[in-house]
């Protein structure tokens, strides 16, 4: 009985930590992205690769990259949070070609090990060639995001 209850007491404990502690496992951050207003936040274009790099030679813009995975609790954190921030938003609709991937998934697959993605969430500024502009690796806030695709406008290359 004593072991059952000490067993009980480590699974809640794990339990309440995996709510607040931010990783992959957390119930915020596995909220599915789906739930996201399509109406706000950055928005990103459907199709293929080669008609996202024809749009940003089209509208002489670089093409912002997000590359994630389904089962990646940052890049989900990510999703809803910073890509619905309305600065963010409407910085990145106005200078950019947005485009998400996941990089388990048909084109993924092939985007991720071209820009050498090794970790969830990366994101990447390429300009209308398919070179790199700029990289980040990891989860950006609002004002983070902001700032990478500020310097990167101001270093093409």
């Amino acid at each position: 009985m004593k072991n059952i209850l000490i067993v009980s007491a480590v699974a809640i404990l794990f339990y309440a930590g995996a709510q607040v502690c931010g990783c992959g496992s957390c119930s915020k951050a596995n909220t599915p992205s789906s739930v996201i207003d399509s109406n706000e936040g950055i928005n990103f274009i459907s199709g293929t690769w080669s008609e996202a790099v024809s749009k940003s030679k089209a509208e002489n813009k670089p093409i912002f990259l997000d590359v994630s995975t389904s089962w990646c609790g940052w890049c989900k954190v990510l999703k809803r949070k910073t890509f619905t921030d309305k600065e963010a938003a409407t910085y990145f609709n106005a200078n950019f070609i947005n485009v998400e991937i996941d990089a388990e998934q048909g084109e993924g697959k092939y985007l991720a090990e071209k820009y050498q993605v090794n970790s969830y969430p990366t994101l990447i500024i390429i300009d209308n060639n398919e070179k790199v502009i700029q990289y980040s690796a990891g989860y950006l806030d609002a004002k983070g995001l902001i700032s990478f695709g500020k310097s990167a406008k101001k270093n093409p290359n």
